[in-house]
Order: structure tokens, then sequence, then C-alpha cells
């Protein structure tokens, strides 16, 4: 009976430290996997985006040359204008205008076409006006800048109008838009990009010629 009872005690101990490695196993598995879960996850791979202290004053530069317009345009020898003579051109273009001292009148189609143009882009930079032209034609505003776009659209459709497209002539009033006011056109390039870009975009004029 004795050993009866001595074979049920062996037996219950082994029994109990079997649980107890059990038991003792799961709670070193727990915490390795809680341990595992509250362990910060690797980071991400991250790249950078363009900002503007990445901005160099020779990227600002090559901008530069690929927005604002350089040489002469196809009309520029019967015109005496160059696009590296901006004020000079802005005043011989202002002519043709409405407001310049040599306004060119144009009727029918080419009227259409003018307004067209006129309705799709302006020189918001100086006086905020939203179009060159009014819908029936006549001009937004009055500044020099205005005056000089809608002058080089009313000469080009005037004497180019049966060879060049809208697109074309729109291509030329954007040019000397671009022209007028240099640091806004090549902020407007870098819409991409906040903050300050540096010198480079402030040696820039804000605008050339008067309004």
């Amino acid at each position: 009976m004795l050993a009866m009872n001595g074979h049920a005690k062996k037996t219950s101990w082994l029994a109990f430290v079997t649980i107890g490695n059990a038991v003792a196993t799961v709670i070193i598995l727990l915490v390795v996997l809680v341990g595992f879960r509250q362990s910060p996850a690797p980071a991400a791979a991250t790249t950078s985006s363009p900002t503007a202290s990445t901005i160099t004053d020779a990227q600002i530069q090559q901008v530069t040359t690929q927005v604002l317009p350089r040489g002469k345009p196809f009309y520029g020898d019967e015109l005496s204008v160059s696009y590296d003579r901006a004020e000079e051109g802005i005043k011989i273009l202002s002519q043709f205008d409405d407001l310049g001292s040599k306004p060119i009148k144009l009727t029918g189609e080419k009227l259409e076409r003018y307004i067209k143009i006129g309705q799709s882009i302006a020189c918001e930079y100086c006086c905020g006006a939203k179009t060159m032209t009014l819908p029936d034609g006549k001009p937004a505003c009055g500044c020099a800048h205005s005056q000089a776009m809608r002058g080089v659209a009313l000469y080009l459709l005037d004497k180019y109008g049966d060879t060049k497209s809208d697109q074309e002539i729109f291509n030329e009033v954007a040019k000397w838009k671009a022209l007028s006011f240099p640091q806004e056109t090549v902020r407007k390039a870098l819409a991409s990009v906040s903050g300050s870009t540096g010198s480079g975009l402030n040696a820039l004029p804000q605008q050339v010629g008067g309004c």
C-alpha cells in the first residue's frame, strides 16, 4: 500500500513537472511573441523629394533657359524685335493693339480667332485681369504687357493668319508674357517645389516693361 502511495506520489510529481514545463514553455513563447510585437518595425525606405533647399542656382538657371525664349522670332526682322530685347519688343508690339498708335482691326473669322486666343490667356501678374480681351474683343486691361500680347496676336493673325494656327499664335503670345514676367514664369515652372529657392530666382526681374 505504501509502495502504491509512493508510486502515485511519484506519478503525480512527474505530471506536475510536465505540466509546469509546458506552462513555462507557453509563458516563454508569449513573452517572445509580445516582445516581437512590441519591438519597433524596421523603418520603411523613403525617397526624398526635391525641396527648396536642394534646388541650386544652376538648376534654376537651367529652368530659366527652358521657359524663357531667346533669339529672334520668325517675324523678328520685319518688326525689328528680338526675345533678347524684351522691353524694346514690348513697345513695338504694343503699337498694334487697340490702345496703340497703329491699331490693327480684324473682322470676320480672324476676329473670332483673336477673341478665342484673347480669352485663353492674360497678364494676371500685373493687373489681375483674368483674360487678355473681353468677350467682344476689346482690351481687358491697359497695361503695356497686355497691349504687347494683344499686339502680337493681332499682327500675326493679320499677316500670317492663313498659314499659322491658333496654337502657334497663342504660343507667341505666351512667349511675350513670359518675357514680361520672368520671375513669375520661372516660379510657376518650379511650382512643385515649396519654400525658398535661393538667390537664383530672386535674381530674375519680376517684370519687364511698365504697367
